[in-house]
């Protein structure tokens, strides 16, 4: 008879125990993938604030310092909202936008892995800083992201911000209004020099080109790009090609406006002739183009034998 009391207690104490255990793990769970959207939206501005507060100018940085700097730029931010990885956001839109936004930021960390390769850098970095610009407007508006007026101009927040969520994909598209867009005329931008090399990657041969482009302007300027085709040496037109420089270029300033083509790909190739240059004065991805002076043009030809 005691034998079977004893066995009874031992029953219930493991019932007991088992059940406790149980209740221990769902809280465990709950509490390593759920998490509170105030704590996320405090952490994104703490990056967003450290990040721009560590804006220079990089101009004048070789590709090694502009790679370490905007790597650190990136690191400022995924200190803060990469714990939230794994994190899950009850409302559903802030939840998809959330983890977009930390993707965003992993892609330009990778970014910055490949800056001597314009085209591969360019893709990578500028799609990034599209999704998290649209991402940091929408927190800001509709679920008060804790960051000034003034960083929040930064991201064109007072322009009216769109985004379509595509649930199979979730991809984010984002649509500005020109919002007082910096409205420049020809000669506001001028080219001023050029310079080109090649190097030998595997079994293709790289050709990198560049421009050097004054701002001559009295506008600060996010972006300069300067469209150009691709001849042969009948200069009839092979294919077409851009350099580009996304920087802070201040009023009377030069920046470095890079691009490169793979040679194996235009096997006709003789000439890098101008089209065109562009530019973003409001930091809102509204690029507008600009006619460039004739003589420039043929003057900045650049040779590819």
């Amino acid at each position: 008879m005691k034998k079977c009391k004893l066995i009874s207690v031992v029953l219930l104490l493991l019932i007991f125990s088992t059940a406790c255990g149980s209740g221990n793990s769902q809280q465990e769970s709950m509490s390593a993938t759920s998490a509170n959207q105030d704590e996320f939206l405090q952490s994104m501005a703490t990056g967003i604030s450290a990040r721009l507060a560590d804006s220079k100018d990089d101009s004048n940085m070789t590709d090694e310092q502009k790679a370490e700097y905007f790597s650190k730029l990136v690191d400022y931010e995924l200190s803060e909202i990469s714990k939230y990885e794994n994190a899950t956001f009850a409302d559903e839109t802030f939840n998809d936008l959330a983890h977009e936004y930390i993707n965003a930021c992993n892609s330009q960390k990778i970014a910055t892995k490949y800056y001597k390769n314009t085209q591969l850098y360019n893709a990578l970095w500028d799609d990034a800083r599209n999704i998290r610009s649209a991402i940091i407007s929408y927190l800001y508006q509709n679920y008060e992201l804790p960051i000034t007026s003034e960083q929040a101009a930064e991201y064109n927040t007072t322009g009216s911000v769109s985004y379509t969520v595509d649930s199979d994909t979730a991809n984010f598209f984002n649509a500005f209004t020109d919002d007082g867009e910096v409205q420049l005329s020809q000669g506001d931008l001028s080219i001023v020099g050029t310079t080109r090399k090649r190097n030998e990657v595997f079994d293709d041969t790289n050709f990198e080109f560049s421009y050097l482009v004054k701002n001559n302007s009295s506008a600060t300027l996010n972006s300069i790009g300067v469209n150009c085709s691709i001849l042969d040496k009948d200069e009839n037109i092979v294919g077409t090609t851009s350099a580009n420089v996304n920087a802070t270029i201040a009023p009377n300033k030069t920046a470095t406006c890079s691009g490169s083509i793979i040679l194996n790909d235009y096997p006709t190739a003789q000439f890098i002739r101008i089209d065109n240059v562009n530019y973003d004065g409001n930091n809102n991805s509204i690029v507008i183009t600009l006619p460039v002076d004739s003589s420039e043009i043929s003057k900045y030809m650049i040779s590819i034998s």
